[in-house]
């Protein structure tokens, strides 16, 4: 499975600018683009999986379900050890003014379990709490203010949280991990 060279190459350009106190999941970059190229066709897609080294995994597959199944798999295998606590979610969230494709919309929650949500972007304080509040109810109330300003043109936020808890190498009472992704159209 080659996307771990895609951990170390993102890790590593992390680390390049930040101090050694680093925490991200590899596992939750990974899920919001895999389920983006969902949404992606042609060389959008072909850059997409590229990017997260499993370009090789689609081809040799034969298959174009197959990265988004494992993935699912995945999350299935991880979520049954009782020792630890992991959820994981994805959600997007859609402006009242942009329409998703539905077999899109049908991928999302089937691979992924995504929540849909359209919010009016034009309102910002209403989206922002929208937002936060999802985050906030997915992560234990651990992150209360994810986002904190919206732009004008925002269409759609890809929003993907990881709550984990339990024993790992370093002492980490809870490590919540949200990685959020905007698409901003010029209209």
């Amino acid at each position: 499975f080659k996307n771990m060279d895609f951990a170390m190459d993102v890790y590593r350009k992390i680390s390049s600018y930040h101090d050694n106190n680093i925490f991200f999941s590899p596992l939750c970059v990974s899920t919001a683009f895999t389920s983006l190229s969902l949404g992606a066709c042609g060389s959008t897609r072909d850059q997409i999986l590229k990017g997260l080294n499993l370009d090789l995994l689609e081809h040799r597959g034969g298959r174009s379900g197959l990265i988004p199944e494992l993935f699912q798999h995945l999350q299935r295998n991880i979520t049954q050890d009782d020792a630890l606590m992991f959820q994981q979610s994805t959600a997007l969230f859609v402006g009242q003014d942009f329409e998703i494709e539905m077999a899109f919309s049908e991928q999302i929650k089937q691979f992924f379990g995504a929540d849909i949500n359209n919010v009016d972007f034009g309102d910002p304080k209403v989206s922002m709490a929208t937002i936060n509040e999802y985050v906030r109810k997915q992560t234990g109330n651990k992150v209360k203010e994810m986002v904190t300003s919206i732009e004008p043109f925002t269409k759609l936020m890809l929003i993907n949280t990881i709550y984990f808890k339990g024993k790992i190498f370093i002492a980490c009472q809870f490590c919540p991990v949200v990685n959020i992704f905007f698409l901003l159209l010029n209209e």
